[in-house]
């Protein structure tokens, strides 16, 4: 589906598939939503690539539950079980908390809140999440952003992008793509870690949404 426009039945198909997912999963008493940029391009009604799912279960729960599907566990090491069907993608990533050395993850740490995966995601109109039942959880006024048109770190921008400099370009990719402007405090975090791009390797550089769980 990269590279072509995804026709609005197929992007609803994929959607009501996510959606599907996370019903299962709450029959199966965890918490889980639809995540991330997917639901800020739903809101939008753009396409997208893929679907992030976050959850209470664990790796190995979500294996089992959907152990029928296609899955690829090479991200398992950081919470993500991804499920491929006809070509398209659901990453379904337990609640966690991050610890970076030197721009990369170094450890992750599961948690059963909600709330704690969210403020460690990178920007306001990023974190939204949906309920099966279409209702938007947000944490950290996504919402108002988005019908702003704002581009805002979630957090102390000195901090975030201190431990991970491919976020202000993945904000400077939200801009071009979406013509946001950026948050004043958010566009000062930009400029003061500027010079931590150039300590990046091309392997960690992903100016549109990363291909690795973040």
């Amino acid at each position: 589906l990269v590279g072509s426009e995804m026709c609005i039945r197929d992007r609803y198909k994929y959607f009501k598939r996510g959606l599907d997912m996370i019903a299962t999963l709450k029959e199966k008493t965890y918490e889980a939503y639809i995540v991330g940029g997917v639901v800020r391009d739903f809101v939008l009604n753009v396409d997208f690539n893929d679907i992030d799912i976050a959850t209470s279960a664990t790796p190995a729960a979500i294996k089992d539950i959907f152990s029928s599907c296609n899955i690829d566990d090479y991200y398992e090491s950081l919470g993500t079980i991804v499920i491929k069907e006809a070509g398209f993608r659901y990453e379904i990533t337990t609640f966690r908390t991050e610890e970076y050395v030197k721009f990369k993850i170094k450890d992750v740490h599961y948690s059963k809140k909600l709330v704690e995966d969210i403020i460690r995601r990178d920007y306001t109109i990023n974190a939204l999440a949906l309920t099966p039942n279409l209702t938007v959880v947000d944490l950290v006024e996504g919402q108002k952003d988005l019908e702003n048109g704002i581009v805002r770190i979630i957090g102390s921008g000195k901090r975030r992008f201190k431990d991970d400099p491919t976020r202000i370009l993945r904000g400077l990719h939200l801009v071009a793509k979406f013509g946001f402007d950026i948050e004043s405090n958010t566009e000062k975090g930009m400029r003061k870690s500027k010079q931590y791009l150039k300590e990046l390797s091309l392997s960690l550089i992903h100016i549109s949404e990363p291909t690795r769980p973040y």
